[in-house]
């Protein structure tokens, strides 16, 4: 019994940063500019929902060049169609655009090696995202530029959501190194290789990109 008092535990699982150590650490992803997609180019329908959005702002938002400039531009990174959700709280004044990827539908490179995903792989798909929001609220309404974009994924009863960070308004191009999993934040710690998450939160993040 003496020697098994001894015996050094089990090593305590690492701490997860919070989100600003975190986001502090993250890099944008190297994009192109975005530039619109020339007309002709391939095309997916963009199908979209509102939650607590006025009828005003769900006819910028629905604008046919605006949708068809984002349908041109997520081509080729999910399924068609594309799901937008477009919600409003009026009580903490937060907009949201929100991109939901169908299983299997994600078509952009997503690699996993251990407990390291490479969410860069997601910019695309926010890069499309915010520069549709910046094209609305150029023509229409300059406060549609503090809507957030985000990607949301649900599999089984896993769900994830994936925001971006960087300077505001975010651009997409730096994915955030923090999910929440289910309702609750999950952070990782990024490098080159990708964010590295606690073994959990790793299987969790994979499950929702189908890896």
């Amino acid at each position: 019994m003496l020697l098994a008092a001894c015996q050094p535990g089990e090593p305590e699982p690492p701490t997860e940063p919070s989100r600003e150590q975190a986001e502090a650490q993250a890099r944008p992803t190297a994009l192109p500019a975005p530039e619109p997609p020339p007309p002709g180019s391939p095309e997916l329908g963009v199908e979209v929902a509102f939650v607590g959005v006025a009828p005003l702002y769900q006819s910028f938002f629905g604008d046919a060049a605006a949708r068809s400039r984002l349908g041109r531009a997520l081509a080729g990174g999910v399924t068609d169609p594309a799901k937008l959700v477009i919600a409003y709280d009026s009580d903490t004044r937060i907009g949201t655009i929100q991109l939901e990827l169908a299983p299997k539908g994600i078509r952009t490179e997503l690699t996993r090696s251990g407990d390291t995903i490479q969410l860069s792989g997601l910019a695309p798909l926010t890069t499309a995202l915010a520069t549709y929001r910046s094209d609305l609220a150029s023509r229409f309404d300059i406060r549609i530029q503090n809507f957030r974009v985000r990607l949301f994924t649900v599999r089984g009863l896993t769900s994830c959501v994936f925001d971006v960070t960087g300077e505001p308004p975010p651009d997409g191009r730096t994915v955030s190194p923090c999910v929440t999993i289910n309702g609750i934040e999950r952070c990782g710690q990024p490098s080159e290789a990708g964010v590295t998450f606690s073994h959990d939160a790793a299987r969790d993040v994979a499950t929702c990109l189908d890896l």
